[in-house]
């Protein structure tokens, strides 16, 4: 029995309710399910247009967020493992801006991101390419997840 579950669960990579509903059996407390919800998580932007009356615009309503590097200068790797590169261009952009303006000296960093493929369109490319090209971004370092003729690590 016992295999027969471990297969089953291996193959199937069942979700909660998927456990639940292969054995009604179960009996479980209105506690235990609610404990088994996950915490909710801050929304930080929120989609405020409707396609239809704007439809060549979008409308983003948006947290902001203050940051302050504690040393600017020290060697940074920017590491996008699922999130993608997006939370990051600020941190190059604001670099970049301080070295124009201020005079702040240039400090290696490095980006590694998570994407499909190297077929699929990068939507930062042309930006992490001048960064890189001006110094911002010492090394780009993707890591495909579904590269054709490559199995998945």
């Amino acid at each position: 029995m016992c295999r027969t579950y471990s297969e089953w669960k291996a193959f199937s990579r069942p979700n909660f309710l998927e456990v639940l509903k292969e054995f009604p059996c179960l009996e479980l407390s209105a506690a235990f399910l609610l404990s088994q919800l996950p915490l909710l998580k801050p929304r930080l932007y929120s989609v405020s247009s409707s396609p239809e009356l704007y439809p060549h615009e979008l409308h983003l309503t948006v947290s902001v967020v203050n940051y302050h590097t504690q040393d600017p200068t020290i060697p940074t790797i920017l590491i996008g493992a699922g999130s993608g590169i997006a939370p990051f261009c600020s941190f190059w952009q604001q670099h970049f801006h301080e070295i124009k303006h201020t005079g702040l000296e240039k400090s290696p960093r490095m980006l590694v991101f998570g994407c499909c493929g190297a077929v699929m369109v990068h939507l930062y490319k042309e930006e992490t390419f001048n960064m890189k090209e001006n110094g911002m971004l010492k090394s780009i370092t993707p890591a495909y997840s579904h590269q054709p003729g490559h199995s998945k690590i």
